[in-house]
């Protein structure tokens, strides 16, 4: 094919002029390569991308009758025509150019080759995955075996039988393993400054935790209160949180009964709600009376309460019992309260914020530190209130000889097993 060099269009190679716009074919003829297609010059014989031959040009009469029928000669170029000059003519000592292989004749690279035995076995696996139905029904699946004997039935239910009887040893022994249980420094000391305290001596109780934790805090609370109660002990209760005053009646109430003629305002006086926080804090050790002029119970001045009778202030009690779930309210009560007052504070708190508080116990801010979830365990009262928690040192004796028995068993019988 020739491409016209005016309008591009590609005429046959017998053509002298365009078949599209007339134009003569002459002065530039330009060849498609029949493999890629692309255009070269006349007087090439291969291709100048894919060095694939051309079709060669027309010669003898065919090249005659050209020259004669056009208006120009090759010597003679028409004007405007473009001149094809060689940019490497001049140039000596170049490399020749090197043979690059026709992509036709090279053989493929997706040359079939011989299938192995192991890969027919996958084609036909694939094919069977791919084109089988799935089951309608319920697969069952077969575990392969473990090789591991198996604990014979009669000694697992002897196990059963044993964890259920661990779990009311309590009520078969009546708790005597408590005895073997040594209570902890902390608590001995709480133990101890209770001792210390004389008969009508003011104890000031902080109820500050909320009733989420009254299963923790409360056994321990009933035990250390009653214990200051029977020793003629006088308790003042006071709250900074509103919820903290309705579990003040609640515990005091039951510590009443534990106590004979423990009365309400002669023995002990719920004062209610301390509003403020820190700042709350910090005025009653000021004047408390300012803030609270009224009890929480009878709504009457404190003059007219005989356990209120020279009270002006947060200093003039002899012990702060502080009951707290909150490390931010206990430390409030550190640093507004301890820091003002000369009496010792006691804290007995949560197992969640008792690792808070250790610091505050070692450097002597606080007197001693009773965690309620031993505390109330460890505590010695003699004819103590009855318990409400779940803890019992026969039940765990009696599980922690259980796990021992099945984790002997669990060795010994599967080796006799295998040995018969």
């Amino acid at each position: 094919m020739i491409a016209c060099q005016e309008c591009g269009h590609n005429n046959p190679e017998s053509a002298q002029r365009c078949e599209s716009c007339g134009a003569p074919l002459g002065p530039a003829l330009y060849r498609e390569c029949p493999a890629c297609g692309a255009l070269n010059a006349a007087e090439r014989s291969t291709c100048s991308r894919c060095l694939a031959p051309l079709t060669a040009p027309p010669s003898g009469a065919d090249a005659s009758e050209s020259a004669s029928d056009s208006s120009f000669t090759q010597d003679e170029p028409t004007a405007g025509a473009p001149q094809e000059d060689d940019p490497l003519a001049d140039l000596e000592g170049l490399l020749p150019p090197a043979a690059v292989p026709d992509p036709v004749s090279q053989p493929s690279r997706f040359a079939s080759h011989e299938s192995s035995e192991a890969e027919r076995d996958d084609a036909a696996l694939l094919h069977r995955i791919a084109t089988e139905p799935a089951p309608l029904g319920q697969v069952r699946r077969e575990d392969a075996p473990t090789g591991r004997e198996r604990m014979p039935d009669g000694i697992r239910w002897l196990l059963y039988l044993l964890v259920l009887l661990a779990a009311l040893a309590p009520l078969i022994t009546g708790n005597r393993g408590q005895q073997w249980e040594s209570p902890r420094p902390q608590t001995l000391l709480l133990a101890e400054a209770v001792a210390d305290i004389a008969p009508g001596e003011r104890v000031l109780v902080a109820f500050d935790y909320a009733p989420g934790y009254g299963g923790e805090l409360d056994p321990l609370a009933e035990r250390v209160l009653t214990d200051l109660a029977r020793r003629g002990a006088v308790l003042v209760a006071i709250s900074t949180r509103p919820e903290g005053v309705g579990l003040a009646r609640q515990v005091l109430g039951r510590v009443a009964t534990f106590a004979p003629d423990y009365r309400y305002g002669a023995n002990y006086v719920i004062l209610g709600y301390l509003p403020g926080a820190e700042r709350g804090l910090r005025l009653a050790t000021q004047d408390l009376a300012a803030i609270l002029p009224h009890d929480d119970v009878l709504q009457m001045p404190w003059e007219q309460l005989p356990a209120m009778q020279g009270i002006g202030t947060l200093n003039d009690f002899e012990a702060t019992l502080l009951l707290t779930d909150d490390g931010n309210s206990a430390r409030r009560w550190i640093e507004q309260v301890g820091t003002q007052v000369d009496t010792p504070t006691y804290a007995l708190a949560t197992a969640r914020i008792e690792p808070l508080l250790i610091p505050y116990q070692q450097s002597g801010q606080l007197a001693a530190l009773v965690g309620g979830v031993y505390g109330a365990l460890e505590y010695p009262l003699e004819d103590a209130p009855e318990r409400h928690d779940l803890h019992s040192t026969d039940g765990y004796l009696a599980l922690l000889g259980v796990f021992f028995l099945a984790a002997v068993l669990a060795n010994v019988v599967p080796w006799r097993m295998h040995q018969n």
